[in-house]
């Protein structure tokens, strides 16, 4: 016969089992088999924080976050040491737009467990969020200083920089993501932001030809390489990359105004819808079409390439 603690380890293994499948579930997408795993966990263990708090975090990952932070505060004010219930805190006041008290909560999670460099590049994404660019800043370069490979770290900082009106600042940092992470899309467009707004065009021409060439895929990095090109005064070429741009994607109306405008500067005589129509195939129909055409004869887009930028 089993000891009364025999049956807690027991009524314990048997429920993080269920919590195993659960996690399973939800990495698979079937999140309503995950539920139901999940709260078979909570009632054979109904008690143990850490069930709750993976649960909490479920609740989080679907949109339920008022109902994640109301279990996570149960469980804090039964146990305000738990350093993992109160991350989880954090990231579900992230989730619903608390920034402030995110980061406060993260900070107390700090003064409990040891800082990483993955939690301060979080905190730091928190500050900012917040609107506390020095705070931020400093977050993000004490993770850098405990992993100098932290490549969201590097990415981050650099962003921010560059929202700041910091480019000489920003591009040491994305270059370095981009070192770390060739295929990080966002930190190969950040650094050309950067290098764009430093007056370094044929670097960044250089950059985008590269990007195009990983991903020849890649409707928006079309896009912007001929709006560069048209920039550095190469039509013909910019041509190319938006007409494959829309190719790609002819729903991307900036993609097919440039490619119309361009049209209608380099070729007076250019049957723009037919031009169009014939890129773009049926996806798109006449209507929207003709609208473009027009549009590309409106003062406002006759200009694009001139206030050329990253969006």
């Amino acid at each position: 016969m089993m000891t009364g603690e025999e049956e807690d380890q027991l009524d314990e293994a048997e429920a993080m089992y269920h919590v195993v499948v659960a996690e399973v579930l939800r990495e698979l997408g079937y999140s309503d088999r995950a539920e139901e795993s999940y709260m078979k966990a909570v009632s054979i263990d109904p008690w143990n924080s850490k069930i709750r708090v993976r649960y909490s975090a479920f609740l989080a990952h679907t949109g339920r976050v008022e109902a994640a932070l109301a279990e996570l505060r149960d469980v804090l004010d039964a146990e305000p040491g738990n350093a993992f219930a109160r991350l989880n805190y954090a990231l579900a006041l992230e989730k619903d737009g608390a920034y402030v008290e995110a980061a406060a909560q993260l900070a107390g999670c700090l003064q409990i467990e040891p800082a990483t460099s993955e939690l301060l590049c979080i905190l730091g994404r928190m500050l900012d969020a917040a609107g506390q660019d020095d705070r931020a800043i400093a977050c993000y370069r004490e993770s850098i200083a405990l992993n100098a490979d932290n490549q969201r770290s590097h990415y981050e900082l650099g962003a921010l920089f560059l929202r700041r009106g910091e480019p000489e600042a920003a591009e040491p940092e994305l270059l370095e993501a981009i070192s770390l992470d060739p295929r990080d899309l966002a930190a190969a467009y950040s650094y050309g932001v950067a290098l764009e707004r430093m007056g370094a065009y044929d670097h960044v021409e250089r950059r985008l030809r590269a990007l195009v060439a990983v991903e020849p895929g890649d409707a928006t990095a079309r896009y912007r390489y001929g709006l560069l090109l048209e920039r550095l005064g190469r039509p013909d070429q910019a041509l190319g990359q938006y007409r494959a741009a829309v190719a790609l994607d002819p729903y991307y109306t900036d993609a097919c105004l440039a490619f119309a405008v361009l049209l209608n500067r380099t070729d007076e005589g250019a049957d723009v819808p037919a031009q169009l129509a014939k890129t773009a195939g049926s996806r798109i129909s006449e209507e929207q079409i003709n609208d473009i055409a027009s549009r590309a004869n409106e003062p406002e887009n006759m200009l694009v390439a001139y206030y050329y930028h990253f969006e």
